[in-house]
């Protein structure tokens, strides 16, 4: 799902002209730079994000939850700890959250946009642009990415899996499309594109 999300992404992404790296492109490998999927080789993920968002205006990271407790349901906006309200990334991915909670018909309610420290792990809110300067990414992808490339990733989680309402529909109802197109034309316009609607 992550990948056919990101490829469609891509595509639509080249339709307003604008070039787009992307560190895997088929279900048969795991991409350029990358390598298996297993303990020795994950951080390289986060190594070829930062070589690739250290040349690129923007980058992110297409991921869906999935967990024990099958009530959690909806989005999730992951930033870095040193993100603050007056950068590119942050009101990029800040409209993107603001309008996927207009589009998402999520129920119940737990914090949405947030960050999480190394080592502690405790979520701590980003909504304000708040920058936790004392504090370490969790995620290596973030981490990494920030320390060793000077880059702001932001994760982007578009649903829980793991809930079957949410499943059906973000993915069965073909929703995941509208979600999509909300973050597209937040970053065609960011870049001073005109945003052009998909084809029917």
């Amino acid at each position: 799902m992550n990948l056919e999300q990101s490829l469609y992404e891509k595509e639509r992404y080249e339709e307003h002209g604008l070039k787009v790296k992307i560190i895997r492109t088929s279900n048969s490998n795991y991409g350029e730079m990358m390598g298996p999927k297993d303990e020795a080789n994950v951080r390289r993920r986060a190594y070829a994000m930062g070589y690739y968002g250290a040349v690129s205006h923007f980058v992110y990271s297409n991921h869906h939850n999935s967990i024990n407790n099958d009530y959690y349901s909806g989005w999730e906006v992951i930033m870095p700890t040193r993100l603050g309200s007056s950068a590119s990334e942050f009101k990029a991915a800040i409209k993107v959250a603001n309008g996927w909670k207009e589009a998402y018909p999520v129920g119940e309610e737990h914090l949405r946009i947030y960050t999480r420290p190394y080592p502690t792990g405790a979520l701590q809110d980003k909504s304000s642009g708040q920058i936790y300067t004392k504090y370490r990414n969790y995620y290596a992808i973030l981490r990494l990415t920030s320390e060793l490339y000077n880059v702001n990733t932001i994760l982007y989680e578009g649903a829980y899996l793991s809930n079957s309402q949410d499943f059906d529909w973000y993915y069965t109802q073909g929703n995941w499309k509208k979600m999509s197109e909300i973050k597209i034309k937040t970053y065609v316009e960011a870049l001073g594109k005109e945003y052009i609607a998909p084809k029917e």
